[in-house]
């Protein structure tokens, strides 16, 4: 071989180990990219589903998670990486049962300021209270509050737990699936009483449904807490109509009242000063009435006397009357007497 062709010898194996070198470069690059574009992809959609959501490729995204990209995953959030959507939300639920099923609960008091915590003693009341961030109405609002407030009652039971997640489970559509799992798993978000947004669990959160379905979970919230509110506020404001007419009829009702009063006041006033009268009159009749009573024990103690008196007249009368016929009698037979003699003499 001559010069020439070992120089160009050497040229091309020079060559060839350039083009090794920059293929290498290149493909760890595009590696390199291609993971990048895979990690924000998983940050913004979040794990796959289930076992059985697919790429545009029709292969199982589960195989593209790695235990070091898990791990990645998981890392700012904390706890035990899953691989799918649905592995959290079973996760998830499984808490919630053994909280459920656990001891006594302190939490804070959402309806009053004193006392500012309170005991949930029953699991019933507990099941409210994990269901409360769930309710999109106002009538399931207050059955969740008024259980809470209810250790003796149970309203609440575990179907009312199960039939969040069953629900879920039951979807066919897979996005409204996705989303159904980020607005359940926002709303049972344990912040531990600080800030939501900076708590593990809503770390964790986004980690698993991606920040999209996190910011529309979010917005639902925000949607769903608005609408309450708005119905709230449209509550109050008939309560308010309602209680201002019922006032009215009750200021109404009372000036009747009170005018009813005050005749039937004048009225009794009235009667007060005639019985006074009356009870004036009854006394002064009373005086009259002993003064006549004492003149007539007087008049009857004269009457008595003129009576004994009159007695004795009488029977003096009688003594009288009978001399007067004795002596009518003893004149008559001297009469006849006479008689007798004259008509014997000659």
């Amino acid at each position: 071989m001559s010069l020439l062709g070992k120089i160009l010898a050497v040229v091309n194996v020079v060559a060839a180990i350039g083009f090794i070198y920059l293929a290498a470069s290149d493909y760890g690059k595009r590696q390199q990219w291609s993971y990048a574009v895979y990690r924000h992809d998983l940050a913004i959609d979040g794990l796959p589903l289930d076992d059985k959501d697919t790429d545009v490729d029709g292969r199982p995204r589960v195989k593209d998670l790695s235990k070091a990209t898990l791990t990645e995953v998981f890392q700012p959030a904390g706890g035990q990486p899953v691989e799918t959507q649905m592995a959290e939300l079973q996760r998830v639920q499984d808490d919630l049962t053994a909280k459920i099923d656990g001891g006594p609960m302190t939490v804070p008091n959402v309806l009053y300021s004193n006392p500012p915590t309170i005991n949930l003693e029953t699991p019933a009341q507990r099941r409210a209270w994990f269901l409360l961030p769930l309710a999109r109405s106002l009538p399931e609002r207050d059955a969740y509050l008024t259980q809470l407030y209810s250790p003796k009652e149970e309203k609440v039971n575990a179907a009312a737990i199960e039939k969040v997640f069953q629900d879920i489970r039951d979807k066919t559509d897979a996005s409204d699936k996705r989303q159904a799992v980020a607005d359940v798993l926002f709303g049972l978000v344990d912040s531990g009483e600080g800030d939501v947004f900076d708590s593990q669990a809503y770390k964790r959160f986004v980690a698993v449904v991606g920040r999209k379905a996190a910011a529309a979970a979010v917005d639902h919230q925000a949607s769903a807490l608005a609408q309450l509110a708005s119905e709230t506020d449209d509550l109050l404001s008939a309560g308010r109509s309602n209680f201002a007419a019922t006032h009215a009829r009750s200021v109404t009702r009372i000036r009747d009242l009170t005018e009813a009063v005050e005749r039937e006041k004048a009225a009794s006033d009235s009667q007060k000063t005639q019985t006074a009268r009356q009870q004036e009159i009854v006394a002064e009749r009373t005086r009259q009435l002993k003064n006549l009573e004492g003149e007539l024990e007087q008049g009857r103690k004269t009457t008595r006397a003129y009576l004994a008196e009159q007695l004795k007249l009488q029977e003096a009368l009688m003594d009288a009357q009978r001399k007067l016929r004795d002596t009518n009698t003893v004149n008559q037979d001297s009469v006849r007497k006479i008689q007798d003699l004259e008509k014997k003499s000659p």
